[in-house]
């Protein structure tokens, strides 16, 4: 995926780009920085986690308790997943 984005990019005719990437993306978007690092003026990640990283095991059980918790209040579940 990382491949066909810089290929997309460099149709484009784009020199510097800025990444705002979530969940898979985040994998994608690292690999773009690893390939092609100076077309990358900023790079943000957000909600991905790195395999075996710190707490990544339970984020089924919390994204379960989360919809749980939003079924109930009545709110978006997103309230839940990115605002604590």
């Amino acid at each position: 995926m990382a491949s066909d984005a810089l290929e997309f990019i460099n149709a484009l005719n784009v020199n510097k780009i800025d990444i705002l990437s979530f969940s898979m993306g985040g994998m994608i978007a690292q690999e773009i920085i690893n390939r092609k690092q100076k077309i990358v003026r900023k790079l943000i990640l957000a909600g991905t986690g790195p395999k075996g990283g710190s707490g990544i095991n339970n984020i089924i059980k919390i994204n379960f308790q989360n919809i749980i918790k939003a079924v109930f209040t009545l709110k978006d579940v997103k309230t839940y997943l990115f605002f604590k």
